[in-house]
């Protein structure tokens, strides 16, 4: 993907630049996550949905500690295992993939939590009137920004 070769070639912080962080990292979690609020999935799907939000927090939390120096590769990896379920070969891959890219695996978590609180404010806000889709059209028609700059916007106008 362009996405990948950017990551290859110019690091992560043009990355983050080029997709806004949060935003392309949460938005695909934030609508897995919506689908299953919404019973659009099956028992399986809605099991691997909550597996999915545990590695994701377990991604979160090795993220900050390794690169705080609280961790090494080998006890990121283990977490993983204990935290995540994942297998010895994933998690040593998930823990090295950690150490190239600071920051990149809390952007899942923060960018759903982010659009869930942005969700949250703006519906009780606007009380009978909020719209679901209308709350998903505006919020992505500021296209690949941080969602914490979308919330400033779409709070300023309300």
């Amino acid at each position: 993907s362009r996405i990948a070769q950017i990551a290859a070639n110019d690091g992560p912080a043009r990355l983050t630049m080029l997709c806004g962080g949060t935003l392309c990292e949460g938005w695909a979690c934030y609508i897995s996550s919506l689908a299953g609020s919404k019973g659009f999935l099956t028992p399986l799907e809605s099991y691997a949905e909550i597996s999915s939000h545990r590695r994701m927090a377990a991604r979160a939390v090795v993220d900050i500690k390794l690169h705080c120096g609280l961790f090494t590769l080998e006890e990121a990896a283990a977490y993983y295992r204990e935290h995540a379920m994942m297998s010895s070969e994933a998690a040593h891959g998930e823990a090295v993939k950690n150490s190239l890219f600071p920051g990149g695996a809390m952007m899942y978590l923060y960018g759903v939590e982010g659009i869930e609180r942005l969700r949250d404010t703006v519906a009780e806000q606007q009380g009978d009137a909020f719209s679901l889709k209308r709350f998903h059209d505006e919020f992505l028609s500021y296209g690949t920004v941080p969602v914490a700059r979308i919330a400033r916007e779409m709070l300023d106008q309300s």
